[in-house]
């Protein structure tokens, strides 16, 4: 589970105008979902064309999220929920971590990379 970033609404919102998705938000083929081994490969390829000499997976994305969320002052307990963690500790394992600011509600870091977000250039 994960806070849906308000600048990725306006994209999906824009995608879903473009493609019209009947069944599946994202389709491999008509009527088909995007499998598990085609987002393993489109992640394969984005990790080349990005340069990433270290070894990534799509669990190395759950890891980097759950760091930037503890980066950008998110409360240890949330990220936990976000993760699924039955217990605590499994989070501060997870996430080799020490001491946590104070956190607010939950949010996307999507929201914080671009400052003044999409929607301004949206209209």
């Amino acid at each position: 589970m994960s806070p849906l970033s308000s600048n990725v609404q306006i994209v999906l919102k824009r995608y879903l105008e473009a493609y019209d998705p009947c069944m599946y938000l994202f389709n491999d083929s008509p009527g088909k979902p995007v499998t598990e081994q085609e987002v393993r490969y489109l992640f394969r390829d984005a990790v080349r064309t990005a340069g990433i000499l270290k070894p990534c997976t799509l669990h190395t994305l759950r890891h980097s999220y759950a760091t930037h969320l503890l980066e950008m002052g998110e409360n240890i307990l949330r990220i936990r929920d976000l993760l699924g963690h039955a217990n605590i500790k499994t989070t501060m394992i997870y996430l080799h971590l020490a001491s946590l600011p104070e956190g607010g509600k939950a949010f996307s870091p999507l929201d914080r990379l671009f400052p003044t977000g999409i929607q301004k250039s949206a209209e």
